[in-house]
């Protein structure tokens, strides 16, 4: 994934700054401009000080005490104005900071919500990206306030160039050439540090969801049972060698790159030095100026090396939105020029808006679902998952799938709920494409349980009312969803009731993994829907609670559409058709009944389950 380089990396990094200052300034915009006011002052500071100093020691050095002590006096209070300066702008800092930290976490979260289809979750590289990007609202508090730093710091050079200039043109000329190679080195050192964190994101990734496995609960008694923590840490410390080796191969290189940077800021602090030593010597003036002119050369090369290390971070920071950028062109499903991004982000949602037409849906309802030559294949990969695939659901009648692990049942069902768009092959929703309406309304119309459902560790109202969040007070739908799915009882005993707190990790309720998906089921039951997608509804079911859920689903969904996949095929043999798929194609269809006396393949599968149930 890569956004098209149409901008320079200087006029990008432009944008970015312009960007970072946009949020800082939405943080509060009295609070900016007060930082701003702050900062200007702040930088004045150094260069009146240098002189004041010098004032006082000339003074004191020609024998006018009474001169000497009021200069010493105003150094003095320029003390204390720079350190009340420093706290109160340290504080505005602070506060807008946090602000722009929420923006940027904001605006990620809004890229990622604008991803209409998820196909791009199941790659190494958003994992890679989401992994990089973990951080970018403290990086770009960071890059905001140095900006403004950096104004300041150049206010700050000005008045020091134009002090120095007072002794020799020469001086400030000398100290502002160094200042070139050591841009070149701070470049290349960004470039190198940047890399090296995308090259190694994959084990670093790795090394946090191993490191998580030997922290967290549900794993910990499996893997001390079967006595695996060694092997565990075994796997870390390989891991851990070979993030180190490569952050060593970069820091290699980055050491020099160091030496140089630093080298080169020595070489104009001390030529600039010796030029206006020589020079004062000629002339012979009082120690004042030597000691303005230490203070003063001395202060500007810290100035420009702080302005020089600002465009490190910039960098850094650039190649951040470049990621999120990517994301925002996924979201947009078009390459957009990036000047044209950064205002949608701005506003911590990306412009999603498409370029094709999206047109409401008309229907009251959802009657028709049909599946046309639809293929797909995840991103990167090379085989098609599904192939081929003709299906027709209507409106009253349960579908069920079955077919062995990996045949795609889950794929199947997730292009059906607009989740994936399929390779090739169309989905057709009441006679129309998917995608010609506007996939957040559709989805609003389907409801689902899924196989790797959600276990929110918050209350029992969020764990429901995020199936239907508009309607997440709705206290008694939440309890009839609950009911329905057969957790009535488990709000027992909870003077909190629905707002029962759970996980143990925040001192909440523990449930067990049966309770949990009848929260999950719950969920699904409280939106509102015209197709029901069940995907293993009952793995952690026992086979009477699963049979009773099961009546209860055929009754609620009579006139509308049910997909069920399930392994169980006690529940499938319900449904009102079925359909078998083997490596990616619709092999089988009909009714239980139909199939066994077929003998193909659903009745092969039906007879080994019903054998083992027997044995068992």
């Amino acid at each position: 994934m890569k956004v098209p380089a149409r901008l320079s990396r200087t006029r990008r990094a432009a944008l970015d700054c312009a960007f970072a200052v946009r949020v800082y300034f939405n943080g509060g915009r009295l609070l900016f401009l007060g930082h701003v006011a702050l900062l200007l002052l702040a930088s004045l500071l150094p260069a009146l000080s240098i002189r004041t100093s010098q004032k006082a020691v000339d003074f004191f050095w020609l024998g006018f005490y009474r001169a000497g002590g009021w200069f010493l006096l105003a150094y003095l209070l320029l003390m204390v104005v720079q350190q009340a300066v420093n706290i109160a702008n340290s504080h505005l800092s602070g506060v807008l900071a946090d602000r722009a930290t929420i923006a940027a976490e904001e605006m990620l979260s809004g890229a990622l919500d604008g991803l209409k289809t998820f196909e791009i979750y199941e790659t190494p590289e958003y994992h890679d990206t989401a992994f990089v990007l973990r951080g970018l609202g403290v990086r770009l508090a960071q890059a905001s306030d140095g900006l403004l730093g950096t104004l300041t710091y150049l206010v700050t050079c000005v008045s020091l160039v134009l002090l120095l200039s007072s002794v020799s043109p020469l001086i400030p000329v000398i100290v502002i050439i160094s200042i070139i190679p050591q841009m070149i080195f701070r470049h290349t050192l960004a470039t190198l540090h940047y890399g090296g964190l995308i090259g190694r994101a994959p084990e670093t990734r790795q090394l946090d969801y191993i490191s998580g496995l030997m922290s967290d609960a549900r794993t910990m008694c499996e893997i001390r049972f079967y006595d695996a923590l060694g092997a565990l840490r075994s796997i870390y410390r390989d891991l851990f060698a070979c993030v180190l080796k490569r952050e060593l191969q970069v820091a290699e290189k980055e050491t020099w790159v160091s030496i140089m940077l630093t080298f080169s800021g020595w070489l104009g602090t001390v030529g600039a030095t010796i030029v206006g030593i020589h020079y004062l010597a000629k002339t012979g003036t009082a120690p004042g100026s030597i000691l303005m002119l230490l203070f003063g050369v001395t202060q500007l090369s810290s100035y420009l090396g702080l302005l020089v290390d600002w465009v490190g971070s910039v960098l850094s920071f650039s190649f951040d939105l470049d990621r999120l950028r990517t994301l925002m062109v996924v979201a947009r499903g078009q390459a957009t020029e990036c000047a044209k991004e950064l205002p949608a982000a701005s506003r911590g949602v990306p412009d999603t808006s498409s370029t094709s037409r999206v047109c409401r849906m008309p229907e009251p309802r959802i009657e028709r679902v049909q599946l046309e030559q639809v293929s797909f294949r995840y991103p990167g990969s090379d085989r098609d998952i599904l192939r081929g695939v003709n299906l027709v659901l209507t409106s009253g009648e349960t579908l069920a799938i079955v077919g062995v692990n990996g045949a795609g049942k889950t794929t199947l069902a997730r292009l059906i709920m607009g989740l994936y768009r399929p390779t090739s092959g169309r989905v057709l929703f009441n006679g129309r494409d998917l995608f010609d309406y506007d996939l957040d309304e559709i989805r609003r119309r389907i409801s689902c349980v899924f196989q790797d459902y959600g276990r929110y560790l918050l209350t029992f109202r969020e764990n429901i009312g995020f199936g239907d969040v508009s309607r997440i007070s709705d206290d008694e739908e939440m309890l009839r969803a609950l009911a329905e799915a057969g957790g009535a009882d488990l709000l027992d005993e909870h003077p909190l009731k629905i707002d029962t707190p759970l996980g143990s990790e925040f001192g909440g309720r523990d449930l067990s993994g049966g309770e949990w998906q009848k929260l999950a089921i719950a969920r699904a039951l409280f939106r509102r829907h015209d197709l029901l997608i069940l995907d293993e509804p009952s793995a952690s079911l026992d086979p009477e609670a699963e049979y009773a859920l099961y009546m209860k689903f055929k009754e609620m969904v009579r006139d509308k559409i049910c997909v069920l996949i399930s392994h169980r095929f006690t529940t499938v043999k319900m449904a009102d058709r079925i359909v078998v798929l083997d490596e990616g194609r619709i092999v089988e269809e009909g009714s239980h009944d139909e199939l066994m006396r077929a003998k193909g393949l659903y009745a092969s599968l039906y007879e080994k389950q019903a054998a083992r149930y027997m044995r068992e």
